[in-house]
């Protein structure tokens, strides 16, 4: 299992999170889909230098037994961070 980011890491890249969030919504305004803020967002995020993943496939455990069903992520940040 891989080891998470430190909180203060975590911490800083929330924070980048939320202000490239306030960012896409100041310049694209309310109103839209959910996709038009979700490819605005990816794209601020890139643009900060902040690794982005999108569609991201993650196959589903319960009890410990895997299940042969799969969770797609909309946007994982830095591989820690679920949007």
């Amino acid at each position: 299992m891989k080891e998470s980011l430190p909180t203060e890491t975590l911490n800083q890249l929330s924070g980048e999170i939320l202000d490239a969030a306030i960012s896409v919504h100041r310049e694209m305004g309310p109103g839209l889909v959910e996709s038009v803020y979700q490819y605005c967002l990816v794209e601020d995020l890139c643009n900060r230098q902040v690794k982005v993943g999108t569609m991201v496939s993650v196959m589903l455990h319960y009890k410990g037994e895997l299940l042969n069903k799969e969770y797609i992520i909309d946007v994982l940040v830095e591989d820690e961070i679920i949007i």
